[in-house]
């Protein structure tokens, strides 16, 4: 090997030798180092190749110009030294054989060659090799394995000569014979068999049966040091060389002296067979395919109603138990027909005996007695186990029935939130919310089922109620679902949920409670009505025959003095008009009986048909009216706009000042809706009575700027005559400040315009 590996250098080494520059040595695809004498006589890292950079753990690169000795193997460091020394001083190629050098765990051996290369540079060229004491090492190793394994082999074993002497034993035939190691080493093999004087063992020489390999599965007796006999069957294993010339023998020999115990076994099992066969609670046959019964117990008896005499040679299907089966003959018969390793293992009977009737399982179990295949077949009564599941199968699905077609929502569902069961109700409601886990989530503003159900698990309840809603794309529905732990007392828990769909009821208590409202309100209606009845509509009454009374008892009065109380009637006069014909539309309004008819409608030509009855109003505090509306087509009823129209104008010349202004305009809302709006520079409003515009509850009138008394009921009935027009009243007022004169109010209401298409359409 070491020839072979100097032959290779010296090839590389004349390959080298042949290049005209030394970084040429780099090339050689073999691991090459060029160490450099540096000027203080340091031996360091010049240059190396790829293949040198596979070697060391350390990278290579960091070490280029490194002192060789600090990344070296310490132990070879001193030769490889002197190897360098001889190669620059005095031009000498040296050899340097089985240096080890470790890398990631493993360690490699390497011969290395050094040669000169000028006067200052080395090559040093790496070429792996067998180590030889690893080698031995791994030898030695392979061969202690071999000795701790014919040492511990769990079978008796000796290594033999030609002739039989021993050459080793290991501890399993040590321990079974009883001799000492040191006792057998020598001695004849044969010396320790016992055999007949008159056989082959006897007659012939022990190396012909080595030699021919014959001793296979031969039976001997072995002696015992304790005077004991082992019964064995030895096998003889002979080594032959390449040669065919005989090494060795190993004679294995397995103790069957346990043969003899195993048959007292089989004697005693056969015993307790017979003892279970009569003391077993259930008919058992012994059956054979060919012979029929073979043995058979008391209950057998008992079941078939017949002696074991007569019973055994006899075919199962030839018994008279056959005539009570209530099943296929046939049937039973081509079972026990065949051979017995086509049984099966079980299978189910019914008969009725004595009016009564009897289930039974029928087990078979397949066994070899003496080679020959028989079958151990029980009778079990399972009548009281049968009745019994009977009852339960018919409670279980009465359960079921019950759980499925119950009107509420039942669901059975484990600790984790995963549901088990639950019944038709129960996936109509939650078939949207139940993901591919069987898991429900329900989540709806801020409410988590999970979350909730998680913490009920949780805590020491019981039970536990909860209402929430279900929305899905075409249902709506309210939930009360009430949850029940269920303890099963071995660690077990299950929740049973029953849910219940209350929309109806929560929809009739709101109901309920939106009449409870109404009734209230209406209540507070009548109240206020009877109060305007009896104060606000007698009041002007009352103030109208005082005036007259005054007038008939002055006799001389002035012509201004009775232009005065004629004014002061007509204004209680007009007062009480308002008032009645206000309630008149109240009441027409509450009761549905107001008359209207919606039609196209010019929106200028309505609001100017409009004002014309507040002219003599405006005129009276001076007030202009500033109108700019366009001139869209809208669907009116002309009447009630102009109601709703002369009431907001009204209300807004009550509350301004004298010589003051009023606008009226238009908003387009959109291609759809125009909004008209009328704005003051009046007194506003205030809060108190802000808050109370549209209540019926109390009055909310006031007195305008020059003392105009209001009823109280104006913008209510705005509002309500603006909703029969599918609009909005709205009202924007800055809140009154004190020592601050407000901005006024403005007032707006919205109409639906007409597509002119429409009207060409007509």
């Amino acid at each position: 090997m070491m020839k072979d590996n100097d032959q290779k250098i010296l090839s590389s080494e004349n390959s080298v030798e042949k290049k005209t520059s030394f970084q040429e040595f780099l090339k050689v695809p073999l691991p090459v180092f060029l160490i450099h004498r540096d000027k203080h006589s340091r031996y360091v890292l010049h240059s190396f190749n790829e293949e040198a950079r596979e070697i060391f753990a350390l990278p290579l690169e960091r070490l280029v110009n490194k002192e060789i000795r600090l990344f070296w193997p310490r132990e070879s460091w001193d030769e490889f030294r002197k190897c360098i020394v001889s190669a620059i001083r005095k031009n000498q190629t040296t050899n340097l054989d089985s240096v080890r050098i470790e890398k990631e765990g493993r360690e490699k051996s390497f011969s290395i060659r050094v040669w000169k290369i000028d006067e200052s540079l080395a090559c040093c060229l790496f070429l792996e090799t067998i180590d030889k004491s690893l080698f031995m090492q791994s030898v030695l190793n392979e061969r202690l394995k071999y000795e701790e394994l014919f040492k511990h082999t769990p079978v008796m074993m000796t290594n033999i000569d030609l002739n039989g002497r021993i050459i080793d034993a290991n501890l399993n035939w040590i321990s079974k014979t009883g001799f000492e190691r040191e006792e057998l080493i020598g001695k004849n093999v044969k010396d320790y068999f016992i055999v007949e004087p008159n056989s082959n063992l006897a007659l012939r020489p022990f190396s012909d049966f080595l030699i021919n390999n014959e001793l296979k599965n031969f039976p001997v007796q072995i002696k015992k040091k304790d005077g004991g006999i082992l019964s064995c069957v030895i096998t003889a294993r002979p080594l032959f060389d390449i040669n065919g010339k005989f090494i060795r023998c190993y004679l294995v020999a397995h103790d069957v002296s346990e043969l003899k115990s195993i048959q007292e076994e089989y004697e005693n099992a056969e015993k307790l067979l017979r003892s279970l066969l009569e003391n077993s609670a259930s008919a058992i046959l012994i059956y054979s395919s060919t012979k029929g019964i073979t043995e058979c117990n008391k209950k057998a008896e008992e079941f078939l109603k017949s002696e074991k005499a007569n019973l055994i040679g006899k075919k199962i299907y030839d018994l008279n138990l056959l005539k009570d089966l209530e099943s296929n003959i046939g049937d039973l018969k081509s079972i026990f027909e065949n051979p017995v390793s086509t049984y099966p293992e079980n299978f189910s009977l019914s008969l009725t005996s004595e009016n009564q009737k009897k289930y039974f399982e029928v087990n078979i179990t397949k066994i070899h007695i003496k080679e020959e295949p028989l079958a151990i077949i029980s009778f079990v009564d399972k009548s009281i186990e049968k009745i019994k599941d009977a009852k339960i199968q018919e409670t279980e699905k009465r359960f079921q029935t019950l759980f499925e077609e119950s009107n509420d929502a039942l669901r059975l569902i484990d600790t984790s939130g995963k549901i088990l069961m639950m019944n038709k109700v129960a996936r109509e409601y939650f078939k949207d919310f139940v993901d591919q886990k069987n898991f429900i989530q329900i989540k709806y503003k801020g409410f988590d089922y999970k979350k909730f159900f998680d913490e009920f698990v949780k805590s020491s309840k019981q039970t536990e109620t909860l209402e929430y809603k279900l929305k899905a794309d075409s249902t709506f529905r309210i939930i009360k679902e009430n949850l029940i732990k269920i303890d099963f007392g071995s660690g077990e828990k299950l929740i049973y949920s029953i849910s219940r769909d209350i929309t109806r009821e929560k929809l009739a208590e709101e109901e309920l409670r939106k009449s409870e409202q109404n009734l209230r309100n209406l209540n507070e209606t009548k109240n206020r009505l009877i109060y305007i009845l009896s104060h606000d509509l007698r009041a002007p009454t009352s103030s109208v025959i005082g005036i007259v009374n005054a007038i008939l008892e002055e006799t001389n009065l002035k012509k201004e003095e009775i232009q005065n109380y004629l004014n002061l009637i007509k204004s209680a006069s007009s007062y009480q008009l308002d008032l009645i014909n206000n309630l008149l539309d109240w009441s027409l309004l509450e009761t549905g009986r107001f008359n209207y008819t919606l039609e196209p409608k010019n929106l200028e030509y309505a609001v100017y048909n409009s004002i014309n009855s507040v002219k003599g109003l405006l005129d009276q505090k001076k007030i202009k009216l500033d109108v700019k509306v366009h001139p869209a087509i809208v669907l009116i009823d002309l009447n009630l706009f102009s109601r709703i129209l002369i009431n907001l104008v009204s209300n807004a010349i009550k509350f301004s000042y004298p010589e003051s202004k009023i606008w009226i305009r238009s908003n387009y809302i959109d291609d759809s809706r125009i909004e008209i709006s009328v704005k003051d520079n009046g007194v506003g409003i205030d809060k108190e009575i802000y808050d109370k515009l549209f209540t019926f509850k109390e009055k909310v009138s006031r007195h305008g700027t020059s003392g105009e008394r209001g009823t109280g009921l104006g913008l209510s009935l705005c509002r309500d005559m603006t909703k029969i027009l599918g609009g909005n009243l709205k009202i924007e007022s800055p809140l009154k400040v004190i020592n601050k004169k407000p901005a006024g109010t403005i007032v707006s209401f919205d109409v639906k315009i007409v597509d002119p298409k429409i009207l060409i359409s007509n």
